[in-house]
């Protein structure tokens, strides 16, 4: 059982290479037998700067953030239901930017990888994403970009527009890593050391990718279902990863 549509969710301190590494994955892809289209979107090209570190209870910086998980659904369900300017006439140009970007990059593959880039850093955000992909079956990945905090200093200064070193400490205090033991949802999470140059590193990134499609977020409506999904996981080797849900 696999997924036409990944939804990888990459996040670390503003400076870890975080879009660097995306680039880089983006270009090996094409190398990979089975075709697909990946969908790089940087929350800092979407996002207003002046909400880019906001308390995550404000209003805007929730909406804003949703917004773009709102295209995503919109796009690849084609439901007019979901049209993410309804709520708000005013968000009707963010939508239009990753709306083209999703458009562009679906013309030639039905199989689409959407790379998210922002610094995630409570799990909230990324839980978000994680919703998303289980409503819908789709698969779900997150990917940590670690990186010490004076590296990520000193590689955001190279920046075109760089982040308040303040600011930086202050989100690396409340990141909140991936802890599968207390959050099942987050089991399929790879930690990339972006200071870790050793191509084996390199290889199993690219591996937990691709492998991502294969491991799509089924979400379980009752108890008959739910022993049909176990023994489906155990013919496929436990390849089929569970999000449990009774309702």
């Amino acid at each position: 059982m696999a997924s036409q549509t990944v939804l990888l969710a990459v996040y670390g301190l503003p400076g870890a290479g975080k879009t660097s590494l995306i680039h880089r994955l983006i270009s090996a892809l094409p190398n990979h037998a089975q075709p697909l289209i990946p969908i790089h979107i940087c929350y800092d090209s979407i996002l207003p700067k002046e909400i880019d570190f906001q308390d995550s209870e404000d209003t805007i910086w929730k909406n804003m953030r949703q917004l773009i998980l709102d295209c995503i659904e919109y796009y690849e369900c084609f439901d007019d239901t979901l049209l993410p300017w309804q709520t708000n006439p005013d968000y009707r140009e963010k939508w239009q930017i990753v709306k083209e970007m999703i458009q562009t990059a679906k013309k030639d593959s039905k199989r689409c990888l959407y790379i998210l880039d922002d610094n995630f850093y409570y799990r909230s955000m990324r839980y978000k994403i994680y919703q998303l992909a289980k409503k819908h079956a789709w698969g779900y990945g997150q990917i940590w970009v670690k990186c010490p905090l004076e590296v990520a200093f000193r590689r955001n200064c190279n920046r075109v527009v760089p982040v308040a070193q303040a600011t930086i400490t202050k989100m690396d205090s409340k990141l909140e890593v991936a802890n599968s033991s207390k959050f099942p949802w987050e089991d399929n999470n790879f930690i990339f050391e972006s200071t870790n140059e050793d191509p084996d590193n390199w290889k199993m990134l690219l591996d937990f990718t691709i492998d991502t499609f294969s491991k799509p977020v089924v979400f379980i409506s009752s108890t008959d279902e739910l022993q049909k999904v176990y023994k489906l996981a155990k013919l496929n080797g436990g390849l089929l990863r569970n999000s449990i849900c009774i309702i």
